[in-house]
């Protein structure tokens, strides 16, 4: 009795894992840095202490800074204005290190499986024209998607969705919804 028990015990804590939401932001506050407030206020609606899963990753050149730790997530959007993260980001360096982190933690290589899929949940706050100007979507979002195995005939996984957050630094904010499973917000 007691082996059945445990055994369903397990089972239950595997299917909360599998359940259970991952979010990834990524933060370029290079292009606008007057709005650094606006960029934490609005992280902060994003993620929390509580966030068990989660990766904050603040671009900033060669040097980025990142954390996974919940209670590190204040200490480490407080570097933007205390650290002058104003560098732009190495597009190609954070890839590979959010890859690094999302195979690390085991984050993306159950989403094929049908039985234990986590939700997956990108988030991208990037200033309009640093968007525009980097091709951002297609030299970072879509190669970081790619390489994760999160895109299956051009489409994302449905255990994936993508928000980009574009600033832009007349004040005006835009939303567009590019297709279900893309979203795009104003800061």
């Amino acid at each position: 009795m007691k082996f059945v028990l445990g055994f369903l015990s397990i089972l239950v804590s595997l299917s909360c894992f599998s359940q259970s939401e991952i979010k990834v932001l990524y933060i370029d506050a290079s292009g606008n840095p007057a709005r650094l407030n606006e960029i934490i206020s609005k992280a902060k609606e994003i993620i929390n202490e509580e966030d068990e899963n989660t990766l904050l990753y603040i671009a900033n050149g060669s040097i980025p800074s990142h954390t996974t730790s919940g209670s590190e997530f204040d200490k480490t959007l407080n570097e933007i204005i205390n650290g002058g993260i104003f560098s732009p980001p190495s597009l190609m360096e954070d890839v590979n290190q959010i890859n690094e982190y999302l195979l690390d933690k085991g984050w993306v290589s159950n989403l094929a499986d049908e039985n234990q899929k986590p939700v997956i949940s990108f988030y991208f706050m990037v200033e309009e024209s640093n968007y525009e100007s980097t091709n951002f979507f297609k030299e970072f979002i879509n190669y970081l998607l790619l390489s994760n195995n999160l895109i299956s005939s051009g489409t994302l996984l449905d255990s994936c969705s993508v928000t980009i957050i574009l600033e832009q630094s007349n004040g005006k904010g835009i939303t567009v919804n590019k297709n279900k499973s893309f979203t795009y917000e104003d800061l």
